[in-house]
């Protein structure tokens, strides 16, 4: 049985919607919240959403402030909490970090480090199937050696034809590369390494067989402190785009009764298998009447919310619970909403409740104002924030306009020393106070001292006013085949060709990096490079002009 105690306090070592979203649950369970924040995050929700909120990582980047481990414990420690819960992404699949919080004698909400180690390793996890006797897909380990990995993978497409190289740790598409020809296996690997490091700060990969028209299951769990581990139905998420989850289907429609129950009877015996406890999520490839072990996500996932729709538990509540020993006897069924929460499902249609709108009458009110035709956007907003719409129309009326900003903190109309006050939410009142603007950059962007609730900060913002006073950013031409433009936002991390070369159709021209995935940009035509627009290393937004070929 479990020593554990009910959790009073809790820190989230993460930031953001999720932080956000734990915050929430604590508060509906009575327990107090501490937040961290970058110094870059300062002004960010989160931090304002919790009791308490402490900067972490002084001096370092963003990114890395979230990762400072020792140090988000030593707060949690001096803020009297009893525990860390890690949200997703950042620490929340780091064994060590999870080991190291226990040792201080805090409960880690999530699972243990051994289990982390055992299934949140792709290929160990693949190998523990495969000794409980869940089927999983053709595939193999790779070497941390290319020469090496690209021969095993030449070889495994000969005899299994198209192969999927996969980041051994993390998930969301990361690292993953489909390769057919054995002409682009070398790029491949040196891809998906690339992208598994710099999102996971691991570059080992595996492979396995690319199973085409199959569907993708993921089964929802979560394990108490007394050996009891029960699903929470499945999720159906084959709807994707480049690896990536577009949408989640609960439950599964149209999946045979008998592939349901195998997929729920493999998750619970590899999670029985080895102690799991908290939340998790077992992932298959269904093909048919026959399904195949994927891997294992040891964490909550975001499309968490998905399972709560339709179970009516609290995900994230039942993590803190279970982490604080509940329930006394342990859980002998499969979760109910009644046992986590104590109290009764709420049952309604969304439009319960909700007043009728009249967006005819709110597009004329709009109109008139703007002495123009009103934007259905702006009829949304009037409709679903009406009071933020309505405190936008007034501060804009007191001064000026504020559309060429891209950030909810107006500062264009305001004079040195004026003073702005922006409620976030009923009782979160920024005050915003005005020090200094400065020029416009190249870049068509202004840097803007201010000072934030009496702390200096400084922020950086597009002045698009002055768009014919700066040197705008070329847009390559749809019409022109030869024009090639960025694809989405992002930083160039290479320049495979030159000015001058000779290019064949769909040879890479470039790769762009946008939140650790790369992405291969191809010749749309033959010809020869007459420009290179871009750097390396030069950012650009979706639609600029990368290159120029001349189809002749």
């Amino acid at each position: 049985m479990s020593s554990a105690r009910p959790l009073r306090k809790v820190l989230c070592a993460n930031r953001g919607e999720i932080a956000i979203r734990v915050f929430r649950a604590c508060n509906e369970l009575g327990m107090r919240t501490v937040a961290i924040f970058s110094e870059e995050d300062a002004t960010h929700q989160h931090r304002y959403k919790a009791d308490e909120a402490y900067l972490v990582g002084l001096g370092r980047k963003p990114v890395d402030a979230y990762l400072a481990g020792e140090e988000i414990i030593a707060l949690a420690l001096r803020t009297g909490a009893d525990a860390i819960h890690p949200g997703y992404g950042f620490l929340a699949e780091n064994a060590d970090f999870a080991d190291a919080v226990r040792a201080a004698g805090l409960a880690f909400v999530g699972p243990s480090g051994r289990v982390i180690r055992q299934l949140g390793d792709k290929v160990v996890a693949r190998q523990e199937a495969q000794r409980l006797g869940v089927p999983v897909v053709p595939g193999c380990e790779l070497s941390d050696d290319d020469s090496l990995a690209a021969e095993l993978v030449r070889a495994f497409i000969r005899e299994h034809g198209t192969g999927l190289i996969k980041a051994a740790h993390g998930g969301g598409g990361r690292g993953m590369r489909v390769v057919a020809d054995e002409a682009e296996v070398e790029r491949s690997l040196r891809q998906a390494r690339s992208e598994a490091h710099a999102a996971f700060g691991s570059g080992s990969l595996f492979l396995e067989a690319y199973l085409q028209r199959v569907r993708h299951i993921e089964v929802q769990i979560i394990g108490d402190l007394h050996g009891n581990v029960a699903h929470l139905l499945e999720r159906d998420c084959s709807i994707q785009r480049r690896h990536q989850k577009v949408v989640e289907i609960a439950p599964a429609p149209n999946l045979p009764e008998a592939v349901r129950e195998g997929l729920f009877t493999d998750a619970l015996k590899m999670a029985r298998s080895v102690d799991y406890h908290n939340a998790g999520t077992f992932e298959f490839l269904v093909d048919g009447g026959k399904h195949y072990f994927i891997e294992v996500n040891p964490r909550l996932q975001v499309e968490h919310t998905v399972t709560e729709q339709i179970t009516g538990v609290d995900v994230v509540q039942a993590q803190l619970l279970v982490e604080g020993g509940a329930p006394p006897g342990g859980y002998p069924e499969a979760l109910r909403a009644a046992v986590l929460k104590g109290q009764p499902i709420l049952q309604g249609r969304p439009s319960d409740g909700l007043p009728e709108f009249d967006f005819a009458a709110a597009a004329e009110r709009i109109s008139q104002r703007a002495g123009r035709p009103a934007l259905r956007r702006e009829v949304l907003s009037s409709a679903l924030y009406p009071r933020v719409y309505d405190e936008h129309l007034a501060f804009e009326a007191r001064c000026g306009d504020v559309s060429m900003l891209p950030t909810p903190v107006y500062f264009y109309g305001l004079d040195p020393g004026q003073e702005v006050w922006v409620e976030i939410e009923t009782g979160k009142t920024l005050v915003i106070e005005l020090e200094n603007v400065g020029e416009s950059d190249e870049e068509g962007l202004r840097t803007v001292y201010f000072r934030l609730n009496g702390q200096s900060r400084a922020i950086q913002v597009a002045d698009r006013s002055l768009a014919g006073e700066v040197a705008t950013r070329r847009t390559a031409n749809a019409a022109m085949p030869g024009e090639v433009g960025a694809p989405m936002p992002g930083s160039v991390l290479a320049v495979h060709v030159a000015e001058g070369a000779k290019v064949a159709a769909g040879v890479p021209l470039l790769t762009l990096e946008a939140m650790k995935m790369e992405t291969v940009v191809r010749a749309p035509v033959a010809g020869t490079v007459l420009e290179l627009a871009v750097d390396e290393k030069q950012v650009v937004r979706g639609g600029d002009l990368l290159l120029v070929i001349d189809p002749a």
